[in-house]
């Protein structure tokens, strides 16, 4: 079986402790989006890649991507 990746939606609740310098992940369940690794992968390749989304709010940024991803694969099919 394999295993999804979480995709934030938002970085709202991801602090670091100032002290031992780890990243603490209190997000809230709508921030976060259950993605196989692959598309998970070409999401940020997209988003981080193509100056389109440069300065977009993320969860924005995030809903358009996956939008066109799932256009793309249904013209596929």
């Amino acid at each position: 079986m394999k295993s999804l990746d979480l995709h934030h939606v938002s970085y709202k609740g991801v602090t670091r402790d100032e002290v031992s310098g780890k990243w603490l992940a209190r997000e809230a369940h709508e921030d976060l989006m259950p993605m196989c690794r692959e598309h998970h992968q070409r999401l940020h390749q997209i988003m981080d890649g193509r100056k389109e989304f440069f300065g977009w709010d993320r969860r924005r940024a995030t809903i358009v991507i996956v939008a066109r991803m799932i256009r793309q694969r249904q013209d596929t099919a």
